[in-house]
C-alpha cells in the first residue's frame, strides 16, 4: 500500500465518520470501528481470520500483546501491539459495540466477546478502495504492507518472521 493510497482510504474514511453529523451516534460508531479494523490489520500484521477471530480476554494492553488461536499454521501466536494498534483496540473497546443480531435460521457466528464483533470488512472495505481509487488491492495486503514496512525500516528478517508468525523465513522474505 502506497502512502498516497492510505491516506485516501484514510480521507474516505473520515469523509464517512463526519458525514454521521451528532444525530446518528451509532452509524458514527461503525464508521470508527471501520477505521480502528484498517488501524489493528495495517500496524499488527494479523491475518484476516486472526483478527476477526480475536476476543478480549486474548488482548492484554498492559503487556500490548494480543493471542492470535488457531492459526493458519494451526498453532496459537503471540501479536505485539504497537501505539497505533492499542490504542485502535482501546477505541473499539470504548464504543462497545455488540455482535450484529441476525435471524434465527442464521446465527452470527462470532464469539460473544469477539473484538471485531460486526465483522463485515468485505462489504465496506471494497467500497471504500473504489472511492479511493485503489486497485488490486485486498484486506490480506495490508499484511504485506505491514512486513513491507518492516523491511524498509530496516528490521531483520527474523523479526519481521516472529512478528508476522511466518512458520518459515523464506516466507518473510519472499
Amino acid at each position: 500500500l502506497l502512502p498516497s493510497e492510505e491516506a485516501r482510504i484514510r480521507k474516505f474514511l473520515q469523509m464517512d465518520v463526519d458525514a454521521c453529523g451528532p444525530r446518528n451516534e451509532q452509524l458514527r460508531k461503525h464508521m470508527i470501528h471501520r477505521q480502528c479494523e484498517l488501524d489493528v490489520a495495517l500496524y499488527s500484521g494479523m491475518r484476516e481470520s486472526e483478527q476477526y477471530d480475536l476476543v478480549w480476554e486474548d488482548v492484554s494492553f498492559e503487556t500490548k500483546e494480543a493471542i492470535a488461536r488457531d492459526t493458519k499454521n494451526g498453532t496459537s501466536r503471540v501479536v505485539h501491539l504497537n501505539k497505533k494498534a492499542v490504542k485502535a483496540l482501546r477505541t473499539v473497546k470504548a464504543r462497545r459495540l455488540g455482535r450484529k443480531r441476525r435471524a434465527a435460521n442464521k446465527p452470527n457466528p462470532s464469539a460473544p466477546d469477539a473484538v471485531f464483533a460486526l465483522k463485515d470488512n468485505k462489504n465496506w472495505w471494497g467500497k471504500v478502495l473504489r472511492r479511493a481509487k485503489v486497485k488490486k488491492f485486498r484486506w490480506h495486503d495490508l499484511r504485506h504492507t505491514f512486513c513491507s514496512r518492516l523491511a524498509q525500516r530496516g528490521v531483520s528478517l527474523k523479526v519481521i518472521q516472529e512478528l508476522a508468525g511466518h512458520k518459515t523465513i523464506q516466507m518473510s522474505a519472499r
